[in-house]
């Protein structure tokens, strides 16, 4: 991932809370600027609060470092809510053990990395299927027996 032009991120206890940029962020084949990655962090926000959760709740985070993860941690950061990071190269042991431990309300996951880990994911917690490159998966069900749902906004979902 690479932030064009310069960019400054400001962090809190909680996580980033604000991405000031010049010209946009790049990962891969995809890019955004400034006021697109702004719009979909506003967006996030919204899901977030939309969706129940609200300051001091833990999300985790299952997702490779590319601009949704960005995103992610901003809009969690701006609301309050702290973000587990866990490392999409682990073992799924060790991500079921972190799940539990850090008591996560829910967890965001890439689609391309769901089935490795759903049988990870405890029970009581929700999970929410991000597909890659900021594009929707539109899926509410999988191959897994535990649902699974998508918080959708028009570019990003969480």
């Amino acid at each position: 991932m690479y932030l064009a032009g310069g960019a400054c991120l400001l962090y809190s206890q909680i996580g980033i809370v604000e991405v000031k940029m010049i010209g946009g962020i790049i990962s891969g084949t995809a890019h955004i600027t400034g006021p697109q990655f702004e719009q979909l962090v506003r967006r996030a926000v919204v899901e977030f609060s939309v969706s129940g959760y609200k300051e001091g709740d833990t999300v985790a985070l299952l997702l490779q470092n590319d601009i949704t993860f960005l995103v992610a941690m901003t809009a969690l950061g701006r609301s309050g809510i702290y973000a587990a990071t866990l490392n999409w190269h682990s073992h799924p042991d060790e991500a079921a053990y972190i799940l539990k431990d850090c008591g996560a309300r829910a967890v965001l996951i890439q689609e391309e990395l769901f089935v490795r880990f759903a049988a990870a994911i405890p029970d009581g917690i929700a999970i929410y299927v991000v597909g890659s490159n900021l594009q929707s998966t539109g899926t509410k069900s999988g191959s897994s027996s535990r649902a699974r749902r998508t918080i959708v906004t028009e570019e990003v979902a969480f």
